[in-house]
């Protein structure tokens, strides 16, 4: 189950779409898409379309009561059409599985690109009020982003 508060799931390469948003227009191309936010979400294929760039699938999470972001991760490093994640997350449910599904297209060398929204306390407020998530200490997250960087290298 994807949500509750959400937009819902479309995927371009498949032409198949479960979304209160319009996708008309939107190239398939490469990207994959996970987003707490909507809106957000729509910013992102709105800006990224102007700018020639396609996606595989969109999938705006809400809530995630049900599939999370580590299993939206998951599902993009098995899937063939997707090169690249794209992500902008309020909370992190399940860290392990998160890290996991991470490492996962690490190996797959499937980038994902990640904005975690909630660094001030405005912003830590705000994601609280939008889908009840706490948004964690940005310090553990950027100690996850640095962590990851390294073992790569």
């Amino acid at each position: 189950m994807i949500g509750p508060n959400c937009f819902g799931v479309a995927s371009i390469v498949n032409r198949s779409a479960g979304i209160s948003a319009s996708v008309a227009g939107v190239a398939p191309g490469h990207v994959g898409v996970i987003s707490n936010r909507g809106g957000l979400m729509n910013e992102i294929v709105s800006y990224g379309t102007a700018r020639g760039l396609g996606f595989s699938h969109l999938v705006s999470s809400g809530n995630e009561a049900g599939v999370t972001a580590a299993d939206v991760i998951d599902y993009f490093v098995d899937d063939p059409h997707t090169s690249v994640v794209l992500g902008i997350l309020e909370t992190i449910r399940n860290p392990q599985l998160f890290v996991a599904a991470c490492e996962r297209a690490l190996k797959a060398c499937k980038p994902i690109v990640l904005v975690k929204m909630g660094a001030s306390e405005k912003g830590a407020r705000s994601t609280t009020t939008h889908t009840g998530a706490l948004a964690g200490s940005d310090r553990l997250y950027s100690a996850l982003s640095f962590a990851r960087k390294a073992s790569s290298a």
